[in-house]
């Protein structure tokens, strides 16, 4: 029964932490969209971190992710050892990704053209700037996947 206390203490405390991140991250997207165009930079990051965040995707898949991957609310993909997965995206990302203008004409978030791994770095590094914005300590791409994973987990536990 103590085991059981501690676990739900445990979680209480991780979901306030994952919060209070979650919101000083939302604050500084607002703080970078303030003055832009819908569909330029301060707009596609907001769409990048939700797709981060919400779907569990490594950098360079969300970096790489084409329109052809989703079928209705289903986005389609291959975990690296090539395993198809499929994951439900929320209506209220899809409303923030449709909103959100291609680069290419399959692409959300780079031209298709030049190196994968510069793109996904240039995205670390605007993704470093955004978690310096919220007050983040050690802030990174992968933090959005573990979230992910974590929220999976308490769902499961609640």
């Amino acid at each position: 029964m103590e085991a059981l206390s501690a676990l739900t203490i445990g979680n209480n405390v991780l979901r306030a932490r994952v919060r209070g991140s979650q919101e000083r991250l939302v604050a500084a997207i607002a703080t970078a969209q303030a003055g832009c165009t819908p569909g330029t930079r301060g707009w596609r990051l907001r769409a990048f971190v939700l797709l981060l965040r919400f779907s569990g995707m490594r950098i360079s898949n969300v970096v790489n992710l084409s329109a052809e991957r989703f079928v209705g609310k289903r986005l389609f993909l291959y975990t690296k050892t090539g395993v198809p997965v499929h994951i439900v995206i929320s209506e209220f990302v899809l409303r923030v990704l449709e909103s959100t203008p291609l680069k290419s004409e399959i692409h959300f978030f780079w031209r298709g053209v030049g190196k994968l791994e510069s793109i996904v770095r240039s995205w670390q590094k605007r993704l470093r700037r955004l978690f310096q914005l919220a007050g983040v300590v050690k802030g990174h791409a992968h933090r959005f996947r573990d979230t992910f994973a974590v929220d999976l987990l308490l769902a499961d536990s609640d």
